[in-house]
Formats: C-alpha cells, structure tokens, sequence
C-alpha cells in the first residue's frame, strides 16, 4: 500500500494546505465538491495535473553553489536537491554552503543536528568534516512521510530510507550517523557528560518547540561552541519560533553570544555561542511565558476563564520546574 493510499483529502483540505483557490484544485481533480474525498490514484492524479497546470515542475533550488565543488557527496546532493519535496522545504544550496564555510572556519568534531528533514543539511556539514578529515556528525529526526503542504509539492513516503540512500551515495557514513527519533526523547538518551562542539537546531519551529529543543540540549555544548538556529526571519520563512526564543531568552543573557547571519533567501540564520560552562539563566518572567507556551491552548484557556484545575495546577509546576535553570 503506497502512501496515496494512506491519505484522503478533500479538495478543499487540499487547496488550503498548498494556498490554492479551491476551484483550481476541483477541476484537477474532476470533482464538483470541495467536500469529496480524495485518496489513492485519484489524489495523485489531482497532484500530476496541478503540478503541469502551475508548471510547478520547474520549480527548483539554483544548484550553482555546487559547481565549485566536485565529489560523490556533490552527486548525493543533486540527488537529494533533485527530490521533488526539497523545493521549497530544505535547506536553500547557498545556506549549506554558509554553514559548510562556518564548519571549516570553526573545526568542530562533535557535532548534533535536530532536524535534517532528507539530509540535505547533513551533506554540507559533513562535506566540510571529510575536508577536515576529522569528525561526526549526529543527525536526529522522525523522518515522518512527507506530504503536499505549503512548503513542498509531492510525496515521500521513506524519508529515512531516501536518506540512507544519499549516504550510499555520498560515501560519508563515517561521517554521518542518522537517528530515527524524537529530539527530546533523543537528548534524554544522552549522557550527562556527553558534549558537542557544534550544534544545527532546525527541527520544530514552533516556538514551544524550539525552546525545547535549546533548553534540552544546551547542557550538552561544550564552553565556546556554537548553537546555530535556522529560519530566523518570520517574515521570509513563515516560522516565529526560532526568532522568539532569541528575542526573549538568547539576546540579552551574558551566557552566550548572538551573532545573526543574513542568508539567500532570507530566511535567517543566527549563531549562538555558549560563553560559559553554567546552566542557561531564564528570568521568571521568561520562564513564565515559556511554560504557558509549552502548557498549551486548553490550559491557557483555563487560566483565562479561572477555571485552573489540580491536573492544569500539576502540569504547570512540573514544567516550571523542568524549565528552571
């Protein structure tokens, strides 16, 4: 059963997730209704037609960063750029190329990436480890099944397995070990003695997310390395989590230093390095703020009608106190 089969959509779900006027989308489906479901043969049909009407076939990264470059990871990433789903959703060649450039410059040998999406990123950094010749990279994501939605046009079904597929190809898998998890559940399998020179956080860009995902791993970066965040600019990338969290906990703490790097697109970079061995200092005010993010809609709800129940009550102390640094 392939991933078509597994997913039914209305044209009107449709047309929301991929911005389209809905009429559009029931023409190339053939339908009348935007209530009609949409599975299996019919809803890749629908997809093969939209896709020639809006010539979203010629839609693709300009790869000509790759051409100062030569190698089978430079073929793996023609690969990988090559997959339908890379435009507009991974990492834009002239970002990779930045974050190679900050590797080669920065010489780290333990690194960690929460979120690789197909393993576009992980590619350039370990490019730049192999010239190095030294260092390996940790690639955690959930490698779920990709499906058509505002940032990407198609199906993947076997995200994981067209990652390794590029690591064939590559021949970096000295350099590369892929984790099929949850960066949260993956940081609480580390030791409290392991430590990362460098670290690439693009997973959840949500701005609960991305604070646990920082909060979580910062007591594994070593004294003077680097936290890189991507997708720093709301109004180009879409996402407000990333610059939230170095708006309200990263740009005034003396414990680290921000530096924000512009990028083509501008989806914004920023990098953080970690100035002391110290555990990350988050005013109460700040605390606050994040764990009634991270309580989620209901609670907040609740706090707002006065209707604060002991389970609401139990909830919001452990997060205080897991976000208490």
């Amino acid at each position: 059963m392939g991933l078509g089969d597994r997913i039914s959509m209305t044209p009107g779900e449709l047309a929301f997730s991929l911005k389209l006027n809905v009429g559009v989308v029931k023409q190339a489906a053939g339908v009348r209704s935007s209530y009609s479901k949409l599975s299996g043969k019919g809803l890749c049909n629908a997809l093969e037609r939209l896709a020639e009407e809006l010539e979203f076939d010629r839609l693709g990264w300009d790869l000509s960063e790759l051409n100062d470059f030569q190698g089978d990871w430079v073929s793996a990433l023609k690969f990988l750029y090559s997959t339908p789903v890379a435009f507009p959703a991974s990492l834009p060649p002239s970002q990779g190329k930045q974050i190679r450039d900050l590797i080669l410059k920065e010489s780290p040998k333990r690194l960690l990436e929460i979120g690789c999406f197909i393993g576009i990123s992980s590619h350039w950094i370990a490019s730049a480890l192999e010239d190095l010749g030294d260092g390996v990279l940790d690639s955690v994501d959930t490698f779920w099944s990709k499906y058509p939605n505002r940032y990407h046009f198609s199906f993947l079904e076997d995200s994981y397995g067209h990652a390794l597929n590029a690591l064939n190809i590559s021949g970096l898998s000295h350099r590369i070990n892929y984790h099929l998890n949850d960066s949260v559940a993956f940081s609480k399998r580390l030791s409290v003695l392991e430590r990362f020179d460098f670290m690439f956080i693009d997973g959840d860009h949500t701005f609960p997310g991305m604070a646990r995902d920082f909060i979580s791993y910062y007591p594994h970066l070593k004294p003077g390395g680097i936290i890189l965040l991507h997708d720093t600019n709301p109004a180009h990338c879409g996402w407000d989590g990333p610059r939230r969290f170095i708006d309200l906990v990263l740009k005034e703490n003396p414990q680290v230093a921000v530096e924000e790097i512009e990028t083509e697109p501008n989806y914004g970079m920023a990098l953080i390095r970690k100035l002391d061995d110290s555990d990350l200092k988050i005013s109460f005010r700040n605390r606050l703020i994040l764990s009634f993010s991270m309580i989620g809609y209901e609670g907040r709800k609740a706090v707002t009608q006065n209707r604060v129940s002991q389970l609401f009550l139990n909830k919001f102390v452990k997060t205080m106190i897991s976000y208490s640094y």
